[in-house]
């Protein structure tokens, strides 16, 4: 579970949608249309590229997509030859459990036409995403014309359409200067949008695209900036904050908005901290966090005072919760930190710290009243941190435990990306050296966690030569374990079965297989159950034979379900494979594909008892009905893709891919 994507999509009964978009098509049956490539590796020196060569690919962010795949979404940026100017846009790959990218080569969400400055990405809670980005123009020496920016964003769903205007919608394009700070899940499938724009602003975004009321001005001072964008109890939590030139501090404001639009705190939010920049006290954004109450946890570092780091709390009423300015975490920390929520009103803080001449990371959990929750600190990584060359990060799993990213130099100087995990009540899970996730060359940066199907994924991007970056991701197992590197899995239909064959490169600690069936795609049934060796480093070939008598589908599905001896689970890509024509003296369907009208015609044999069903690819019925001799079904006003067509009695179920145009 990551918690910065897990906000449930809260209604704001004054700016409610007008119209909701249904367009939610599931990772499950993309192997349909889409070319599969990769899958996880076992090997911590290769990963899972996701973009690389002479481009520069610098990551945003990776969301879950709720049906157990990983969107990632990063900008490119290059330089024109032909034009001598600088081009950059907004791509995005779509992952499935196994690590297979479903988008080919992944698909550009941006106007290729244009510039782009990247934003926020987040999930749109109904299986799809939602990222922000700035465009602008070069004047004729390359230079960026300041008064070019605007604001655009774009929804994608799963199978990877905009559902938003082409090229992005403009959330605003006034004259002047805009750029986008911050966001957070608003309605149904919509977004707030926080902004740039002589002061900074607010927009909200309803899920169909269309904006939702008029903009909000938080403030109009020229130096004020948007920190964070939080919701819950049907309220909208701004914290923002100003440099105040006459006092030498940057102010920190709260201002909440309740159910009904209505600001809490006054018109200009109220003021609950001023950071002094001599001494300087740092407040980064990322060290702020919701508790789920409508407050806030941040992290305080106090540079001049041996970098000492310290927690603290703002309550829903806007008040300081802890006296002294905040708790102290670390007399005297090596620079690095980090903040996570818990899931449980509270916080987990990790900081690197040097001890007896060894830097290392450690972390602590707090509760809301600031009371220690573990014994004592943990060593995340006792004596490997010598230097991180990005913020770290953590996210709290389905299990309540807590898995860190640490990218930089690490173990005996070595360029790595590690991964620890760290139970409820503070103890090391993995090895006290951490899970090696990533030893490409390069430095590792912007790591972002995944949780999927009780197995986790770790995407970063990756400079080999401190220039350009690429961009990479590594799935692997709560256990703390790269998984069982599968070569391949296929299907074929011979002399009245199938035969299923698979072979792995590598296995670790793996248990047993078992081949899956299903009729549509997307639910399964156990079919057969094979061994695994346990432990190898050879290559492994297994096959089993199915004979699906009584089926009378034209097409069947098979995947492969892995087992280790923890209990951890993953599947392979979802292998098709056709049994037979559906017999014309039995059912026609046509015209497919289709723009609007389908037709089903029974033979006088085949009627009694039938019952048809269309279902899209999340397994949603579209419509169903009793079937005569002849049924016409009006497709006209549901959208592109791939439907599901079962024509069924209690005896067989005839199966049908439907594509509507």
């Amino acid at each position: 579970m990551s918690i910065l994507f897990s906000l449930r999509p809260y209604y704001f009964s004054w700016l409610k949608p007008t119209r909701m978009n249904k367009i939610l098509l599931a990772t499950s049956l993309l192997f349909l249309t889409a070319q599969l490539k990769a899958q996880w590796t076992s090997d911590p020196a290769v990963n899972t590229p996701l973009a690389t060569g002479t481009a520069s690919q610098s990551l945003r962010k990776a969301v879950p997509d709720g049906s157990g795949g990983t969107y990632v979404v990063w900008e490119e940026s290059t330089f024109d030859q032909a034009s001598q100017t600088n081009k950059s846009r907004i791509l995005a790959q779509h992952l499935n459990s196994s690590g297979m990218t479903l988008w080919g080569n992944g698909i550009t969400v941006s106007d290729p036409a244009k510039n782009t400055e990247a934003g926020e990405v987040i999930s749109d809670n109904n299986g799809g995403f939602i990222v922000t980005w700035d465009y602008f123009e070069y004047d004729s020496q390359n230079n960026r014309i300041s008064t070019s920016y605007d604001v655009y964003a774009q929804r994608i769903n799963s199978n990877g359409q905009s559902l938003w205007t082409a090229g992005g919608l403009a959330v605003t394009a006034d004259p002047g200067y805009q750029s986008t700070l911050e966001v957070t899940n608003f309605g149904d499938g919509g977004v707030v949008v926080g902004y740039l724009d002589s002061g900074i602003k607010l927009k909200l975004v309803r899920g169909d695209g269309s904006i939702a009321g008029s903009e909000i001005v938080l403030s109009t001072n020229p130096d004020a900036w948007i920190e964070r964008l939080i919701t819950g109890n049907d309220e909208l939590s701004v914290i923002f904050s100003i440099e105040n030139d006459n006092t030498d501090t940057n102010d920190y404001y709260i201002q909440r908005y309740d159910s009904q639009g209505s600001p809490v705190f006054g018109a200009s939010g109220q003021l609950f901290l001023s950071t002094t920049w001599e001494p300087e006290v740092d407040l980064d954004n990322e060290w702020i966090v919701s508790d789920g109450q409508g407050g806030i946890f941040f992290l305080l570092m106090e540079e001049e005072v041996n970098n000492r780091l310290r927690l603290q709390h703002l309550s829903s009423q806007g008040t300081l919760s802890y006296p002294n300015s905040g708790i102290i975490v670390d007399n005297d920390t090596f620079g690095d930190a980090m903040l996570a929520a818990d899931g449980q009103g509270g916080v987990v803080a990790g900081w690197t710290d040097t001890r007896n001449g060894q830097t290392g990371f450690y972390a602590q959990r707090y509760s809301l009243a600031g009371a220690s929750l573990w014994p004592q600190e943990v060593a995340v990584l006792a004596s490997e941190a010598q230097e991180l060359s990005s913020s770290p990060v953590a996210e709290v799993m389905d299990d309540a435990s807590f898995v860190f990213l640490l990218p930089g130099i690490l173990r005996n100087s070595e360029r790595l990306l590690v991964g620890q995990k760290v139970s409820s009540a503070g103890n090391l899970v993995w090895d006290p050296q951490g899970l090696v996730i990533s030893s490409l060359p390069g430095y590792k940066f912007d790591p972002s966690i995944v949780e999927n199907n009780n197995n986790i994924v770790a995407v970063w991007s990756n400079s080999p030569n401190g220039n350009e970056r690429d961009v990479y991701a590594q799935g692997f197992s709560q256990s703390g374990v790269l998984p069982v590197h599968l070569l391949y899995f296929t299907a074929s239909y011979k002399n009245q079965a199938v035969i299923l064959k698979w072979e792995t490169q590598t296995e670790t600690n793996s248990d047993y297989f078992e081949v899956e069936r299903s009729l549509d795609g997307k639910s399964f049934t156990t079919v057969a159950r094979v061994a695994a060796a346990g432990n190898s480093i050879s290559k492994i070939s297994y096959s089993v034979n199915d004979q699906p008598a009584g089926v009378s589908s034209e097409i069947l599905y098979y995947r492969l379900k892995q087992a280790d001896k923890n209990g951890d689970i993953t599947y392979s890509n979802p292998s098709q494979v056709k049994i037979r024509g559906l017999q014309d003296n039995i059912v026609s369907i046509y015209p497919n594909p289709t723009s609007n009208l389908l037709h089903i015609k029974m033979s006088s044999a085949k009627q009694a008892g039938y019952r048809y069903q269309l279902k899209d690819l999340n397994g949603r019925n579209i419509t169903q009905n009793a079937l005569g001799s002849e049924e016409t079904l009006d497709l006209n006003t549901y959208p592109s893709g791939v439907y599901i067509l079962e024509i069924r009695n209690n005896q067989e179920t005839i199966s049908k891919k439907i594509i509507k145009q």
